[in-house]
């Protein structure tokens, strides 16, 4: 159901035009019936644990260095990239230790700051609302809330009328230098952008209770729609059951820059915003279908199923590197699985299908065993003890994997919730 937004709301403009029909995938299959499986052990979760600790503690020293410091927000090698504090915050939640939040506050007050001094006009790419939000509800510091408001509301944010063109080119209308006006037109290569905003109002509706007039717009008209291009095997809509305007990739269509761990960004939004309509007590029935789709998809054209490893991009979405002679040459990532592996872990919960349950525990095994100094040697590239973003990457969304894998809904296991 899509609420009416006043015309003069000029932020309704940018992401309303273009979106005005809401797009549900094709072939949506039922959820299936549940079965009791009981919980089975995690495979790799003692090494997911070691990990925890020895590359938390390096990151934990790296801050502790004040050569550090300031954190460098145009520097996304560095640990606050991907979450950092909302991971930190897990690990104290998770060890039962509260040292590790000295850490998770110093990103999260330096990343407030950074939001808070540009009015939430920051790169979409480096929108992370979820440490604020878990930060606010621990501390109750006014500064995170103020730079979670920034985010969705702030006048510079990627929902209000800013200047910076990758919210509008996939999502509406904008104005270019010198007052030229850009026609509607779509971009799924901005599926992350659209989903860590997606994903900033849905926390901010935790936290204050109150829906942002373009939160549905943001999962129907953009999150869903952007699946459902991943999905499709010419990477192109039927302009009659989505017309959504002029393609502005940087190539032609089929689209080469939604790669396969994106995805995992728009299941993580889907998934946050499905429980806290479950919270609210009015649970949206669509999702957990939707999320099904897009999970047997993935796991049949992005996932090396031999090792559990997913490819970087896939000849879905038309990237990765090539030979010579043109052809695809496909390469593994599983540095990158585990943002991924916990819709999988979720899915299995909701539905007790233990075909999720094994896929799952293949793409978090392999995100945990082929990394770090226990590496596989058949998975060449998966080493994520180099930088604090690839720490960060691994365990901002990790912990929810565990808990749900492990039954438990409580926050004894660091959940993000």
């Amino acid at each position: 159901m899509s609420k009416q937004i006043p015309l003069s709301c000029f932020l309704v403009v940018i992401l309303a035009v273009g979106c005005a029909k809401r797009q549900q995938p094709k072939s949506v299959p039922a959820p299936v019936a549940p079965v009791s499986l009981g919980t089975p052990t995690i495979p790799a979760k003692s090494q997911w644990k070691s990990n925890m600790v020895t590359l938390g503690q390096k990151w934990a020293t790296w801050l502790d260095n004040p050569k550090n410091t300031p954190l460098a927000f145009g520097v996304e090698s560095e640990v606050w990239y991907y979450d950092g504090g909302r991971a930190f915050q897990q690990i104290a939640s998770y060890t039962r230790d509260p040292k590790w939040n000295k850490y998770a506050d110093q990103i999260l007050s330096a990343y407030a700051d950074y939001v808070i001094t540009n009015n939430g006009g920051i790169p979409g790419y480096r929108v992370f609302s979820r440490g604020l939000l878990m930060g606010f509800q621990r501390t109750g510091n006014a500064k995170y809330q103020q730079a979670l408001n920034a985010l969705v509301y702030g006048s510079r944010s990627v929902t209000a009328a800013g200047v910076e063109l990758r919210y509008y080119r996939q999502h509406g209308t904008a104005t270019k230098a010198g007052g030229a006006a850009l026609n509607p037109q779509w971009n799924p290569q901005f599926i992350r952008e659209s989903a860590y905003i997606t994903d900033a109002m849905v926390a901010n509706e935790v936290l204050t209770g109150k829906r942002h007039p373009l939160l549905l717009v943001g999962v129907y008209d953009c999150v869903i729609p952007d699946l459902n291009a991943f999905m499709d095997p010419t990477n192109k809509y039927d302009p009659v059951n989505n017309p959504r305007g002029t393609y502005l990739g940087s190539g032609p269509p089929p689209f080469n820059f939604i790669n396969n761990f994106m995805i995992g960004l728009s299941l993580e939004t889907l998934i946050e915003y499905y429980e806290m309509t479950v919270a609210e007590g009015e649970p949206d029935p669509k999702i957990p279908p939707i999320i099904r789709q897009v999970l047997d998809f993935f796991w049949q054209n992005c996932v090396e199923q031999s090792t559990g490893a997913m490819y970087y991009n896939s000849n879905i979405t038309n990237g990765g590197a090539t030979d010579a002679g043109g052809k695809r040459v496909l390469y593994t990532t599983s540095n990158l699985n585990q943002l991924v592996a916990p819709a999988f872990a979720w899915y299995w919960k909701f539905s007790q299908d233990n075909t999720y349950l094994t896929r799952g525990d293949a793409m978090f095994s392999a995100g945990v065993l082929g990394a770090g100094t226990n590496s596989k040697a058949s998975i060449t590239d998966q080493d994520y003890s180099w930088s604090g973003k690839e720490f960060s990457l691994n365990y901002k969304w990790s912990f929810d994997y565990v808990r749900w894998r492990s039954g438990d809904n409580g926050s004894a296991v660091g959940a993000s919730h």
